[in-house]
């Protein structure tokens, strides 16, 4: 299972997926095709949702054995930008680490997700499973703003639970950080 594992992470950290507004890269289009595609492989029914020109996000249902509530699990395809790496796009081992541009946050998590549905081609989860995979986490969370605001309400049942792989260092993480925007107007005369 490793050795697969490992194998999927290569192929993610070859398509660079840097964040097209933090880092000025290509964005997420062209790894959010390759997921697909493997999806799609595996036979179940893959979307891309084209958020923005430079953001995309891939949604895929497995289906479940029998009715019940679905799970989604969630990774991010964005990257921050490769800057000094030497061969930021090649996944290389030293010792047991991997290296390579988002082998840890997150094409790791991303890895472990298509390699579960690897599995779930041949033996079907209890309850059905959305995998979703969005963009630009790494500046704005458009993909994820996406999920949640137009994505999710059209399902025709809420996902009783998610998880997002996002690396914890091993622990589980009962909440996500996140931000949060304000904008805040004065009134009056600028006074020190």
């Amino acid at each position: 299972m490793t050795e697969r594992i490992v194998s999927i992470l290569k192929e993610l950290i070859a398509r660079n997926s840097t964040n097209a507004i933090l880092s000025g890269g290509p964005g997420e289009h062209e790894i959010a095709g390759w997921i697909r595609a493997e999806l799609d492989r595996l036979g179940f029914e893959a979307a891309v949702q084209a958020v923005a020109a430079d953001c995309a996000n891939v949604v895929a249902r497995v289906p479940g054995r029998t009715a019940g509530p679905p799970t989604l699990l969630n990774g991010h395809i964005d990257t921050v930008a490769a800057a000094d790496m030497s061969a930021a796009f090649t996944l290389r081992a030293d010792g047991d680490r991997l290296y390579g541009r988002g082998a840890y946050d997150m094409k790791g998590g991303v890895a472990v997700m298509l390699r579960l549905a690897e599995h779930w081609s041949r033996t079907p989860p209890a309850y059905d499973v959305w995998l979703t995979f969005s963009g630009d986490e790494e500046d704005r969370s458009r993909g994820t703003e996406f999920l949640v605001s137009r994505w999710l309400p059209s399902l025709p049942q809420a996902p009783a639970a998610a998880v997002v792989l996002e690396p914890t260092e091993e622990a589980i993480g009962v909440a996500h950080k996140g931000f949060t925007w304000f904008e805040v107007e004065v009134f009056g005369r600028a006074a020190h």
